[in-house]
């Protein structure tokens, strides 16, 4: 599926709260702890293609294992939906794939219509909003919404979101929230 997305930076989360439910946007789910393992190929052949394999826990009780890929002006993303984080981890192990990094993030999801609101909490980094849907019509529509303009937005993902503040992601083999 593709996949189109916009990034605002440096939110505060109780504002942006507010202006959604303002909207009429519904809460998918409350602020829930994301669990992932990023997967390649010993020889990176997956990083080469600017793509890799997800391996997504959610909140304790969803795994997702997705294939990314991005593209110049959109994402390819297919998702596959799983019962066990630690037996799909071993599986990906076995079959040749290796953990590149361990990834925590906090997620508050709204949704309106088609168009989904992420509140994005990371360590190390501010909290941001991601704005994704079918189309770049419907993301602008959804910065719109909120009062924001396309000014207001970066499509900075992954890697190239953590460089913006001046780190290096792939130097980081566990990010996680210090208890």
């Amino acid at each position: 599926m593709k996949e189109y997305e916009l990034r605002i930076l440096n939110i505060e989360k109780k504002e942006i709260v507010k202006k959604l439910e303002k909207m009429g946007a519904k809460l998918v789910h409350p602020e829930v702890l994301q669990k992932r393992y990023i997967f390649d190929f010993p020889n990176k052949r997956l990083r080469r293609l600017n793509a890799w394999i997800r391996l997504r826990e959610i909140d304790g009780k969803k795994v997702e294992l997705t294939f990314k890929q991005r593209g110049l002006n959109e994402d390819e993303e297919i998702t596959l939906f799983l019962d066990n984080f630690e037996k799909a981890k071993l599986f990906l192990e076995r079959i040749g794939l290796v953990a590149e990094s361990y990834q925590e993030n906090k997620r508050i999801r709204y949704q309106y219509n088609d168009i989904i609101f992420d509140i994005d909490t990371w360590p190390l980094i501010n909290p941001y909003l991601e704005i994704e849907s079918t189309s770049r019509k419907k993301i602008l529509d959804g910065v719109k919404l909120l009062g924001f303009n396309k000014r207001d937005t970066v499509s900075l993902a992954g890697e190239k979101l953590f460089s913006h503040y001046g780190i290096n992601l792939r130097k980081i083999k566990e990010l996680k929230f210090s208890k």
